[in-house]
């Protein structure tokens, strides 16, 4: 038999549970139990994600640190101010995607790179080392080049990705890079 005491603890731990509507938790192995208020059911879910889909994970990070970096040097750089706007957006719409990227990635439980890929570590160095009208020239070309890169790859992977959720990143990255690089062919460097 049971002691009445754990029997009454238990039962005011279901009542806070089932009364707040909270969901509680524990991590065990690779793998969380969710216990659900509505109807105190437990479900197994797997926190294990393919490898495509954290290598996936892992270059998207990749290309929102560069799009960041790029954003950033573009600020300090660019003579243009249709440029210097396209920064401003590169740097806002990479940062609100990174957010949502590590937080897809901590809840599955992938560790994300925090460094960009050497070739567009190599293109940020030559970019900082120029200003005015080259930096705009040399900028939006690199920017193009890379997105064209990134987008390719990207429709290329996301036929081999399994999870729902980061099928649904993908997609709304692939949307971003696309208008990004609309946005870049449009801008007028011409004096």
């Amino acid at each position: 038999m049971y002691d009445n005491r754990w029997l009454n603890r238990l039962s005011l731990i279901l009542v806070v549970v089932v009364g707040c509507g909270l969901m509680a938790s524990e991590q065990i192995g690779s793998h969380f139990l969710i216990w659900k208020a509505q109807g105190i059911s437990a479900q197994l879910m797997t926190a294990d994600l393919r490898s495509e889909d954290k290598a996936f994970l892992r270059q998207a990070t990749r290309i929102n640190l560069a799009g960041i970096e790029m954003g950033r040097l573009a600020q300090q750089h660019a003579d243009n101010p249709a440029v210097r706007q396209f920064a401003d957006r590169m740097l806002i719409d990479h940062s609100r995607a990174d957010i949502d990227l590590r937080e897809l990635a901590s809840v599955n439980g992938v560790a994300l790179p925090e460094t960009v890929d050497d070739m567009d570590d190599a293109a940020e160095q030559h970019l900082s080392s120029l200003s005015g009208k080259q930096f705009d020239s040399e900028y939006i070309s690199a920017v193009v080049t890379v997105l064209s890169r990134d987008i390719t790859q990207f429709l290329q992977e996301k036929d081999s990705l399994v999870d729902p959720q980061v099928k649904t990143f993908a997609a709304k990255m692939i949307t971003m890079l696309q208008n990004h690089l609309s946005e870049a062919q449009q801008i007028n460097l011409a004096p």
